[in-house]
């Protein structure tokens, strides 16, 4: 899930660098937008015996700024909006807790090379029955690298789970 919402986070950011004029200002300059995906995802957790279905809306402020010498910069700041979770078979609810946030940072000069980082944090806690209480926090963090040649050459992820 968190790896389809860094493509898309990517892919918006392709959309507005391939609308922009590709002619250099004399300044750096900054664009800001907001973004929303909904969510409706299988999630599989090693904390729990079931999937959960994942439910919900992920927020995006990004700002992209373009240097006088037409590189770009991207930085997103994303939240997880009323994530809610249901397991699959024992229908335990799950809701977010405190704050689930992501950041994502990456470079691109021309059409590339590029490079961006991105990690995303999330506490879901157990709710009602059959197993109130039980909690774990979710972390996603990646690293991706694409040559002169659009190819990726490095692309490095990782999820770290803590269980309550």
């Amino acid at each position: 899930m968190l790896r389809r919402l860094t493509t898309i986070g990517l892919a918006c950011l392709a959309i507005l660098l391939g609308a922009g004029t590709g002619i250099a200002s004399a300044q750096a300059t900054t664009q800001t937008f907001v973004s929303r995906t909904e969510l409706n995802e299988l999630g599989l957790f090693v904390c729990l015996d079931e999937a959960v279905r994942l439910t919900g809306g992920w927020q995006n402020v990004n700002h992209v700024t373009e240097d006088a010498a037409g590189g770009f910069t991207f930085v997103s700041n994303s939240n997880f909006v009323q994530l809610r979770g249901v397991g699959v078979e024992s229908g335990q609810r799950y809701q977010s807790v405190g704050t689930s946030q992501g950041n994502t940072t990456g470079h691109i000069r021309g059409d590339f090379p590029a490079t961006f980082n991105t990690e995303t944090t999330a506490h879901l806690i157990a709710q009602g029955q059959p197993n109130p209480g039980v909690e774990f926090t979710f972390r996603y963090r990646a690293h991706y690298t694409i040559n002169a040649n659009g190819e990726v050459v490095l692309d490095r992820a990782e999820v770290i789970e803590e269980c309550r």
